[in-house]
């Protein structure tokens, strides 16, 4: 996980909301299952949200990590400005996806 903001700020703590890109299925699931299972509070998003959408949401809710798939390429580009956490969540289905979503310090 690239960011440029320190080391801690990518450790999550129980509570700490983490925002979910991920189209409906298995990798959704698994993603779902990681946030939940680390205490993270889980805020959905939506393929078709404009990006001053996805930004507010982004500020109000303080989301430390985002989980994205290819069609949520937008919220990609903001956790980049934003310096959060991201995870591509297609970048791990060559891996198989929920080992490597349980062990990403959410």
């Amino acid at each position: 996980m690239d960011c440029c903001c320190p080391p801690d700020c990518q450790s999550q703590a129980p509570g700490q909301s983490v925002m979910l890109g991920v189209s409906p299925g298995p990798l959704h699931a698994a993603a779902r299952w990681a946030v939940w299972q680390h205490g993270g509070v889980l805020v959905p998003v939506f393929e078709r949200s404009p990006r001053h959408q996805l930004s507010e949401q982004l500020q109000r809710t303080n989301a430390q990590l985002i989980i994205v798939d290819s069609r949520h390429r937008t919220l990609l580009e903001l956790a980049n400005d934003a310096c959060i956490g991201s995870i591509n969540i297609d970048d791990l289905q060559d891996a198989g996806a929920a080992e490597p979503l349980r062990q990403a310090e959410i």
